[in-house]
């Protein structure tokens, strides 16, 4: 009779190895980047969409450089009333994409480890712009910053071209809240302001090179890493001069 034996048998090497893997696994799922992103589009009721444009375009002109080597004080006050003007025009909800998934690109991801785990100064910077239907054929991990074109080709390189600045004058750029329970998310919704009739797909996210390169606003630079790209739910979604897109992103870990 063996009365040890139950007590002293060891696991076999390859269930150990099997279990060994089985929460490596666990644990590798548990650290995937992903992200979503929210959006919301907004137009001004139709009889006051031609006050609204032009409203907009006034406030583009005061904001721009040459306008604002006039006397800062009364440029800010004209600035101040326009947007009180445009803030009072009844505005509606054309359509909302609120759980559009997206593609954490292998370049973003190696920025943001080089960052986090290796940085040893770091200054935050994204800019955030949109995908348009023109020469797409599908987003992937290994679309790059380099590679981004605005231009409309038949052929991008990445699969799709940013919305030209025909339509989007510039990028946005978001800011960031706290992060809670391996998530973080937009401190508030980035306003695009649409300045044409278009066709967009989706949205991409920008930010810090791992070597330290800065996106930068300008629709079709290439600087920075692209950390993200992703689509809407719903499919291809129209957008107008007058509109504004609201767009949000949560990432996680």
């Amino acid at each position: 009779m063996n009365t040890h034996r139950s007590t002293g048998e060891r696991t076999p090497a390859t269930a150990r190895s099997g279990a060994s893997l089985a929460r490596a696994v666990a644990i590798g799922e548990q650290a995937l980047a992903t992200g979503v992103y929210a959006f919301d589009c907004w137009r001004p009721t139709p009889a006051r969409l031609a006050e609204f444009i032009d409203l907009r375009d006034r406030l583009a002109d005061l904001l721009s450089a040459r306008v604002l080597a006039r006397p800062v004080r009364a440029v800010w006050d004209q600035i101040e009333a326009l947007r009180a003007r445009m803030d009072a025009i009844p505005r509606e909800l054309a359509w909302r994409d609120t759980w559009a998934p997206n593609v954490v690109t292998t370049e973003g991801k190696n920025a943001a480890l080089t960052h986090f785990l290796k940085g040893s100064s770091y200054t935050a910077s994204q800019v955030l712009g949109l995908i348009e239907d023109t020469g797409y054929s599908a987003v992937a991990n290994t679309n790059t910053a380099a590679n981004i074109t605005a231009v409309g080709g038949g052929s991008p390189a990445n699969g799709w071209n940013e919305a030209p600045s025909s339509t989007l004058a510039t990028r946005g750029t978001p800011a960031f809240g706290t992060a809670s329970s391996g998530s973080l998310a937009t401190s508030a919704a980035v306003s695009l302001s649409m300045i044409a009739t278009d066709t967009i797909k989706g949205a991409f996210l920008m930010c810090r090179s791992a070597a330290g390169t800065a996106p930068t606003t300008t629709v079709g630079n290439t600087n920075g890493a692209l950390y993200s790209a992703g689509l809407f739910t719903g499919g291809d979604r129209a957008v107008a001069n007058g509109d504004t897109l609201n767009v949000s992103y949560t990432a996680s870990l």
